[in-house]
């Protein structure tokens, strides 16, 4: 059978129509060729066979039935190449093309076992065109006996359904039946035995480090070139077994040991050679992948421990050492990638995205990659980081990889998915940035006690007097008076209403003095001990506010309506940003915010004043350590002097008429951050810190319990 007809065959139960194409041959001859895609019908190939070669061919429908067969052919057919293909599918299904009653031109398929009992043998064979597919010959022998030749030649050719073998003694010869391709191989190694003196022996020698055919071409070439320079002449014949990888010798004795020795010199490793490839365009990552399952050689022929493949990042090339064929089969499967057409080049991969959010990370990766981003946004290319990044001399490869095979990407926010379309280069490029950026990031319990102290004291000392001059005719009163008390003249009690210490002086009807102190002393203390989990690089805020309402009062001639005005808030807020830097030293970026109210609305219908102070910065302090904030403090300080006017300024009898009242007043506020990373990876820290806050409120005893049970 011809090189080209050696292909792999799959007979299909079921069949698709075929494209036959007729065009010129290569050499721009005018034979019409033909070209057969995809999957052809048993019977529509014989009648295309029987067509293009103008015979006639019978065959019973229930012979071919459906049967298909599927053919992957690079070259167009001729008439004669279409026979031959004919032929050879017909063997691999068992059946054959006899020449019917003798007659040029008249076939008939047929299966293998009806052509063994229908064909008669004959002297004479022609392996021109149009041959049968199945013959029956006899080979005359000259010097063995035909029993012994067949015993000598079934070891090589072996016997079956395809080919028999029959010594004939009477006619000295031998019967070889059956497909023309073993029938000629047959017939060759019959005159090859028979032209030999003598019985010859048949040896099968393996080889290891070559292919077969190689080291018999090779050892055929040395004693041919040896018996040209007068050498002596070898007789016996080399046949290669590539499928058993071993060479057949058939000749002599004498000659076996001398040509085994020949083939063991021959058959040593091959050498090992470096060469660097193109990945044309593809991550260097596949195509190494790719070609150490498509180009190294496992068996012994190959390099073994030799071979080796480097990456050169640098250069953007493969480095490759291992023997010639292996890397002649490495450019082989090269220029098969770099023949695909573009469109065959895109694929579509879903990449899910576990620890982060996938639009985020989309985001970065769309940014360093120069992608088109897709769904729910304008779809341009998001090059602004990528171009920072990249330094200007690489712009320009750049550009041209984006232009060749530019990258799409969405989402799905469900399932947190990022869908992206491109090249297997950029898809690549892709995945491996995506293993980067998304990675679990650690938590951070952040601990906080928020401590507010106050400190206060007042004190207020005066005098009042109060008295009567009657004069017969007119009654005068005469007071030095601040509301310590509401104690007259008049009065006939000497009691004293209101706090502090009090002295009174009363002659009813005629005078009345009042003397008031009181010191008040005020030392508070308030802690507030919020804790809280955090993400690494994400933001946690602490917030404890006071809302005030206030009231809006409208007048209109009917009514007075009162309303709600609105409110207004005062309080902490703390907002902590935690970064976990290197030896798990913590960088802190916080900021704190303390509001108060400091009076009451200066009218109605507006917000109570208040004073805000806020602080913040950047920090960084080791895993666990505490960092003080604040020490915010806020003092002051009232001296108030109520007097008569004229007489407190007379000395010393002045102190009588004044009220005094003298106040001070001292607030502080702190806050105490204390980080602490938790990097369990089965969050055993979180599910401790949770644990221990429920037993000391006793909420792990209200935890549902499952138990198993048996259901009947």
């Amino acid at each position: 059978m011809k090189p080209q007809f050696r292909l792999i065959l799959t007979v299909l139960i079921l069949g698709v129509p075929i494209m036959v194409v007729s065009a010129q041959t290569q050499d721009n001859s005018s034979a019409p060729t033909i070209r057969l895609t995809s999957t052809i019908q048993l019977a529509r190939l014989v009648d295309l066979a029987a067509q293009q070669n103008a015979v006639e061919i019978e065959y019973a429908p229930s012979t071919l039935g459906n049967k298909s067969v599927t053919l992957r052919l690079v070259h167009d057919l001729t008439a004669e190449d279409l026979w031959d293909l004919c032929i050879s599918v017909l063997h691999n299904n068992d059946l054959t093309v006899i020449r019917r009653n003798g007659q040029k031109g008249l076939y008939e398929v047929v299966s293998l076992q009806e052509a063994a009992r229908e064909v008669f043998p004959q002297r004479a064979f022609d392996p021109g065109p149009l041959a049968p597919g199945y013959v029956s010959v006899i080979i005359p022998l000259a010097t063995l006996d035909p029993s012994a030749m067949v015993e000598a030649v079934k070891p090589i050719v072996g016997t079956g359904n395809k080919l028999s073998m029959t010594p004939v003694p009477a006619v000295s010869g031998v019967i070889v039946s059956g497909v023309r391709e073993r029938v000629i191989y047959a017939i060759e190694q019959i005159k090859a035995i028979d032209a030999q003196h003598g019985t010859p022996m048949i040896t099968f020698v393996p080889v290891i480090h070559r292919s077969a055919i190689e080291v018999a071409a090779e050892v055929n070439a040395l004693s041919a070139s040896i018996a040209k320079q007068g050498g002596g002449k070898i007789v016996s014949e080399l046949i290669a077994d590539p499928a058993r990888q071993i060479v057949r010798i058939i000749g002599p004795a004498s000659e076996i040991d001398a040509i085994r020795a020949r083939i063991e010199r021959a058959d040593q490793p091959a050498a090992i050679t470096t060469r660097s490839f193109d990945p044309r365009g593809y991550p260097l990552e596949t195509v190494a992948s790719f070609l150490e399952s498509v180009a190294r050689d496992g068996s012994p022929r190959g390099s073994g421990e030799g071979w080796r493949m480097v990456q050169d990042m640098l250069t953007n090339t493969l480095i490759v050492t291992g023997t010639p064929a292996e890397l002649d089969a490495a450019e082989l499967a090269l220029e098969r990638l770099a023949a695909m057409p573009p469109e065959g080049k895109r694929v579509i991969r879903m990449i899910p995205v576990h620890n982060r959010e996938a639009t985020r990370i989309r985001e970065i990766a769309g940014q360093l990659l120069n992608a088109n981003m897709l769904g729910g946004e304008t779809n341009t290319r998001t090059g602004n980081l990528a171009e920072e990044l990249v330094p200007v001399s690489a712009r320009t490869a750049m550009e041209s990889i984006n232009a060749a095979s530019d990258l799409d990407l969405a989402v799905d926010q469900e399932m947190n998915t990022i869908i992206a379309t491109g090249s297997p280069m950029r898809i690549t490029q892709l995945e491996s940035l995506i293993r980067e950026l998304d990675v679990r990031q650690p938590q951070v319990q952040l601990e906080v006690i928020m401590l507010s102290m106050s400190e206060s004291e007042s004190r207020d000392f005066g005098i009042e007097l109060a008295g009567n001059i009657d004069t017969g005719d007119t009654l005068i009163g005469l007071g030095s008076l601040f509301g310590l008390s509401s104690i007259s003249p008049s009065s006939t009690s000497a009691q004293a209403s209101g706090t502090g210490g009090s002295a009174v002086v009363l002659s009813p009807g005629d005078f009345s003095a009042v003397i008031r102190a009181i010191d008040t002393v005020n030392d508070g203390r308030s802690m507030s001990m919020p804790s809280i989990v955090v993400n690494n690089n994400e933001t946690a805020t602490l917030n404890s506010t006071t809302t005030q309402p206030f009231t809006t009062t409208t007048i209109t001639d009917s009514n007075i309506t009162t309303s709600r005005g609105g409110s207004a808030s005062a309080g902490t807020t703390i907002t902590v940003s935690p970064q976990i830097a290197a030896g798990d030293h913590i960088v802190l970026d916080y900021s704190v915010s303390l509001s108060s109210f400091v009076g009451e609305a200066s009218s109605d219908g507006v917000e109570p004043p208040t004073q805000q102070t806020s602080l913040n910065s950047i920090a960084t302090i080791p895993d666990g350590y505490t960092i003080a904030l604040g020490g915010i403090e806020i003092t002051s300080e009232g001296d108030s002097d109520t007097r008569t006017p004229g007489l407190a300024d007379i000395p010393l009898i002045g102190e009588l008429f004044k009220s005094r009242s003298d106040s001070t007043s001292r607030s502080r506020f702190y806050v105490f951050i204390r980080p602490t990373v938790m990097r369990s990876p089965s969050f055993e820290h979180l599910k401790f810190i949770s644990e221990t806050l429920a037993e000391e409120v006793n909420v792990d005893d209200g935890w549902p319990i499952v138990e198993p049970r048996i259901i009947e």
